[in-house]
């Protein structure tokens, strides 16, 4: 159930996580900015980055 500025949850592989990433590190943004930007929880983004470097 989503609700008002809520987005749905999208499941990401392996090599999606890496671009995501790799994006991340030529942004120039916060890690919430790239979050916000990418519709992706700053809990799940630690979480890939700790697991993926």
């Amino acid at each position: 159930m989503t609700g008002p500025g809520k987005s749905k949850r999208i499941r990401r592989n392996d090599t999606q996580w890496r671009a995501l990433l790799s994006r991340f590190s030529t942004s120039g943004l916060s890690v919430a900015a790239f979050c916000d930007r990418e519709a992706v929880s700053t809990a799940s983004f630690y979480r890939w980055r700790g697991g993926l470097e």
